[in-house]
């Protein structure tokens, strides 16, 4: 592949310096979500990159044009006296970012792969230890023709289950929403909607671009009081996200307020033609009896039809609430790759001690 090269970024200077090549080349690829977009890792590793963490992006030419990028960083673990270096995707595991992959032009997806291996196996060969990929979609091109040429080379790797995205693919029309569920579905929802309506003036409203700023502070409170284990980083990694988007601003909030005082909030992302709920914030006391998150839910679907949008998008989670909407969805897996070397074999043997623990405890 001697029309192939490399450019390797390890620097947050140099990586600023792609936003453009990098969207541009997202466009292009099968592997296009919010989550490789370069506002999101860019904001990711502003937040969360640290000294045991080293930027290893790989950008993958064809002569001049950039066909390729592994958006990856070097994880430094400890085991003893030794360090293991492993490679895993920007945006993990912090942050919650699904879909994670590496991006690669349409047409381009089998010569990249096998370059990349070929890469990682040579020239690379003294920067990494193990690769730990968590969140490639199942069916990612990449995951496909990186695991043809492990086999063909005739190495190891291992692959487990890691998420599940539940999905709904939206109608053309608000009104056959409800038709493909259940009756008895339909008319709790309509009978919860109208307990909540009895109690007086309930108010569903949607915060984007300009107006988004003053919700947000407010989604934000209600997540964390309600979330009594929530992670303290993520409202500054979304305001440093938010603030990078700038007008193209992909984050909405949507709040439900009775007679004024703020029950309920989603945080979605949208990209093209997928709405995605990131995160949810519910006042679980306002009303015990009433699933104030699915009543939003059941609104927000409503109005993302009108909007247009094709796709609603749970994300990664398997809450019971969620199957209340759909029966299908993505799912994710973790690759595991480890080179020959005494601190591969330790992190081997130390998963399979794992392993052996669980099953000798069930």
């Amino acid at each position: 592949m001697n029309d192939y090269r490399v450019v390797l970024i390890d620097s947050k200077d140099q990586w600023a310096e792609t936003r453009a090549a990098w969207n541009g080349l997202l466009g292009q690829s099968v592997a296009n979500t919010i989550f490789l977009t370069w506002e999101w890792l860019f904001s990711w590793g502003e937040n969360f990159l640290g000294t045991e963490r080293a930027l290893f992006i790989v950008m993958v030419y064809r002569d001049d044009e950039l066909v390729g990028i592994a958006p990856w960083y070097i994880q430094h673990l400890r085991r003893g006296a030794l360090t293991v270096k492993q490679v895993r995707f920007l945006g993990a595991p912090e942050a919650g970012s699904d879909y994670l992959d590496v991006i690669i032009k349409k047409g381009q997806e089998q010569k990249v792969s096998s370059f990349l291996h070929e890469f990682l196996l040579a020239e690379a060969r003294d920067r990494w230890d193990s690769c730990v990929l968590e969140d490639l979609p199942s069916n990612s091109l990449f995951l496909l023709y990186f695991l043809n040429t492990i086999e063909d080379a005739g190495k190891y790797a291992e692959i487990r289950p890691c998420s599940f995205c539940p999905t709904v693919v939206l109608p053309k029309k608000g009104e056959d929403l409800f038709s493909v569920y259940s009756a008895n579905r339909r008319q709790q929802y309509r009978r919860h909607l109208k307990l909540l309506r009895n109690e007086g003036e309930l108010q569903h409203e949607i915060f984007t671009g300009e107006r988004l700023g003053e919700a947000f502070g407010a989604f934000c409170t209600l997540y964390e009081t309600k979330n009594q284990y929530h992670d303290k980083s993520l409202r500054s990694f979304l305001s440093t996200y938010a603030t990078r988007c700038g007008s193209e601003q992909p984050l909405r909030v949507d709040l439900l307020s009775s007679n004024g005082k703020l029950i309920a909030g989603l945080l979605h992302l949208r990209h093209q033609d997928t709405l995605g709920m990131y995160l949810m914030a519910v006042d679980k006391e306002y009303h015990p009896h009433i699933s104030l998150g699915n009543i939003l839910v059941g609104m927000c679907l409503s109005r993302a039809i009108e909007e247009g949008v094709a796709i609603y998008d749970f994300l990664k989670g398997i809450e019971p609430y969620k199957f209340h909407w759909t029966d299908q969805g993505r799912t994710s897996v973790t690759l595991s790759y480890y080179k020959k070397n005494v601190v591969s074999l330790l992190l081997v043997a130390e998963k399979f001690l794992k392993y052996t623990a669980k099953v000798l405890l069930r």
